[in-house]
């Protein structure tokens, strides 16, 4: 009779305190930069959004969304 030995590779991986506030961190730090661009943005006139090539109906769209949304 041959026995057969299962290798197990798989650890679940308990996620450090420590990276959860990294992660955390990160993830507030993209929400502000969007709320800052989105802020700049509206504030554009048409003819600086004419010279990096966005129409104020896409700034304003841009501009309506919220922090946490792509």
């Amino acid at each position: 009779m041959t026995h057969t030995i299962i290798k197990r590779d798989f650890i679940p991986s308990i996620p450090t305190p420590k990276s959860l506030i990294a992660k955390a961190s990160g993830i507030l730090a993209l929400w502000y930069d969007r709320h800052c661009e989105r802020c700049q943005l509206a504030e554009m006139s048409a003819d600086r959004l004419s010279d990096i090539g966005v129409t104020a109906e896409a700034a304003r769209k841009e501009a309506a969304k919220r922090f946490w949304e792509a």
